[in-house]
Order: C-alpha cells, then sequence, then structure tokens
C-alpha cells in the first residue's frame, strides 16, 4: 500500500472564480435607485408646495407672521 501524502490536486482543487459581468438586472437596479435618489427629493418639495402654495388658509398660516417680524418689514422697504 501506498501513503502518499495528500496534495491540492488529490483533494480536488476549486475552479477559477469567474469575472462577473454585469447583467441586465445589475443595470436596471442601478438605474431605479439612481431614478429614486432624485425623484424622492423632488416628490418631497412637489408635495410640501402643493399642500402648502395652492391652499390659502395653511399660506397665510405660514406667511402672515412675517409681516409683523421688525427685521422683514425693514428688509422689504429696503429692497422696495
Amino acid at each position: 500500500m501506498s501513503t502518499a501524502a495528500p496534495t491540492a490536486t488529490t483533494i480536488g482543487s476549486a475552479p477559477e472564480p469567474q469575472k462577473r459581468r454585469l447583467g441586465i438586472r445589475s443595470i436596471a437596479a442601478g438605474l431605479c435607485l439612481v431614478l429614486a435618489t432624485i425623484m424622492l427629493p423632488a416628490g418631497g418639495l412637489a408635495f410640501w408646495g402643493q399642500r402648502t402654495l395652492t391652499d390659502t388658509e395653511r399660506f397665510v398660516e405660514t406667511v402672515a407672521p412675517l409681516a409683523t417680524d421688525q427685521a422683514i418689514i425693514n428688509a422689504v422697504a429696503d429692497t422696495v
């Protein structure tokens, strides 16, 4: 009987790892991520604008306190 020491070739070697290719799914996922990153702040701003600027009561409620602030009154008077 032969008692040879096991080597890497006798134990079995793992196949070489293949280079990873960018598939259509990866490209689509990246594109969706970029679009979501851009659209989320834009959507938030549009939602705020729609709720604040198109509702008269809410707009007046937001802007009315500015009319009593002396610094703002002076700034508007200097500009106009």
